[in-house]
């Protein structure tokens, strides 16, 4: 059984040596992309990783499918980050977003006059929300437009689930200036999950921490879901009802099962696919939840038995 330390802090962040040093690329490639599925940690670890470095970064999120709002957002968080590039953001925003090839060569000229002072990182985060081929495309070729200039104190990191969706796809053609992190760095290895219960308040054994990553795969999402278990029943286990996958499992249990109805039928009300099942096949493992994860919105439920609802548009006025 682990060793409980006394003062357990279990929302403690930890970034492994290993994911560390494979963010560090961002400081030096003139393009990065961060994927991973959802549930890793991209945004919180390059924010982490960045706000320990001297460089500033002009950290734009992508809110939903409209280029125009993120646009606007972006051309507001440069003139903020970087005050010196004020009029550069001004023009930026009188052009809008570059919806094509001219807008994108326009938009990289007004950058690539302008005054920088010193080192930026322009970082897009959930670049996937942005349609492909539209908007996501266009962002690409922004983004190719500015690696390509290779301008000396600007550095692009865009940050997405999945390499088939959104303007990210594009990005990866673009090998000779473009570094991807995928989700390895980001899941955690035996010897990680150690150090990780370690610096939450626990000590747990080799073979523990091996359990651990056989049930997870990794998953910091999944290794925080089993410190909550722990917590409440001193002992790391997996559900018992063998017939529930095991992370759907702990997600039911630790995180849905102990909200008010009021919560439950709220996320109801919010899920935009409230009836979609998922079918699972043999034993299974965070790889599988992390492939599903990475195409699925962020609202899902585990249904029980046959129970069913309808989605709000169906619901009776």
């Amino acid at each position: 059984m682990p060793k409980r330390i006394p003062n357990i802090t279990t929302p403690s962040l930890y970034f492994s040596p290993r994911l560390r040093s494979a963010l560090s690329v961002m400081l030096t490639s003139p393009l990065t992309v961060i994927e991973a599925p959802m549930g890793y940690g991209k945004t919180m670890a390059v924010r982490a990783f960045l706000s320990k470095t001297r460089v500033r970064s002009a950290w734009t999120a992508i809110l939903g499918s409209l280029a125009e709002s993120f646009w606007q957002d972006f051309c507001r968080e440069l003139s903020r980050a970087a005050p010196e590039m004020a009029d550069a953001a001004q023009s930026l925003l009188r052009l809008g977003f570059p919806h094509d090839t001219t807008q994108a060569a326009a938009a990289r000229t007004i950058l690539a006059q302008a005054d920088l002072s010193g080192p930026l990182i322009l970082v897009f985060d959930d670049v996937h929300l942005l349609p492909a081929k539209e908007s996501g495309q266009a962002l690409a070729s922004f983004c190719e437009f500015l690696a390509q200039s290779c301008l000396p104190n600007l550095r692009l990191v865009c940050i997405a689930r999945d390499v088939r969706q959104g303007g990210k796809r594009e990005l990866l053609s673009l090998k000779q200036v473009l570094s991807v992190v995928g989700w390895e760095p980001f899941a955690l290895n035996p010897a990680e999950i150690r150090e990780y219960f370690a610096f939450s308040g626990f000590v747990v054994s080799p073979s523990t921490a091996r359990s651990l990553h056989a049930a997870t795969g990794g998953w910091i999402s999944a290794l925080y879901l089993y410190l909550l278990r722990y917590g409440k029943d001193g002992v790391f286990k997996r559900p018992e009802n063998p017939a529930e996958p095991t992370i759907a499992a702990l997600v039911k249990n630790e995180v849905y099962m102990p909200l008010s109805a009021e919560l439950k039928e709220l996320l109801f009300r919010l899920a935009p696919l409230p009836n979609r099942r998922i079918s699972y096949t043999g034993a299974t493992r965070a790889g599988c939840f992390r492939n599903w994860s990475a195409r699925t919105p962020l609202f899902f439920s585990t249904r029980i038995a046959a129970c069913t609802r309808p989605t709000p548009c169906s619901r009776n006025a």
